[in-house]
């Protein structure tokens, strides 16, 4: 599943296909294996809330393409690795990522990616404080501005699901924002946040949990207007 789920034509399927079965000696049944008897299992076994799915969920018609795609993410996600879903617009990529964090029971938070996209975005930034609590008015009569946490942020912090639609739109500048998240250690620096209050010389650190997941779609680079994601970022 690892390898052909990289790969994007058919052709380049079929040849792995065929060299996995030369070498190990065993025929390989893609039908068998994306069949929705195997699905159903996979999501029962990534959740107990598999009446969701039939609840909020009865619109999806499983087909071949749709039951391979829940295979693929799903296992992506039972081991913790971060998802990037290409297909084409209407393919059901971000449909597929509601179902997971709903079975999941999890919050999604989502950004649509564009071509003047910033940081700030998912991170978050500093905006003028509005009405404050009265309790704070005698503390904090000096400051005019305060950080509003973004959606990745809010991810981090309660453990959900952050998605990035169209994450191929973005300027390469603005996703290797994102690489530390990426990584195993899955830590992100709020350097534009600046200082913590009690410490003037620190930054925030954030380390996501282990519930913690992030998606991302995009549509094939051939698309008109697409591009692809370099491989740095």
């Amino acid at each position: 599943m690892l390898l052909a789920g990289r790969v994007r034509k058919q052709e380049e399927v079929a040849v792995i296909q065929e060299v996995l079965e030369k070498h190990f000696k065993k025929k390989l049944c893609p039908q068998s294996l994306f069949s929705k008897e195997n699905v159903l299992k996979l999501l029962s076994k990534l959740s107990t809330q598999i009446s969701t799915l039939e609840s909020k969920f009865s619109h999806i018609v499983w087909t071949e393409s749709m039951r391979r795609l829940a295979m693929l993410v799903g296992r992506a996600l039972e081991f913790c690795e971060p998802v990037l879903l290409i297909g084409d617009t209407g393919c059901g990529k971000t449909t597929i990522c509601q179902v997971f964090a709903a079975l999941a029971n999890q919050k999604l938070y989502s950004v649509n990616c564009h071509l003047h996209m910033e940081t700030s975005d998912f991170l978050g930034g500093l905006r003028p404080v509005r009405q404050k609590p009265k309790d704070k008015e005698e503390t904090d009569t000096a400051r005019l501005f305060e950080w509003h946490d973004g959606p990745l942020v809010l991810a981090i912090k309660e453990d959900g699901f952050f998605l990035l639609d169209e994450i191929s739109l973005a300027d390469d500048s603005v996703l290797e924002r994102l690489n530390s998240v990426l990584e195993v250690e899955k830590s992100l620096v709020l350097a534009e946040k600046g200082s913590l209050e009690d410490k003037d010389s620190e930054v925030e650190l954030l380390t996501a949990g282990q519930k913690f997941r992030i998606l991302a779609t995009m549509n094939p680079g051939g698309d008109f207007g697409k591009k692809e994601v370099k491989p740095c970022s």
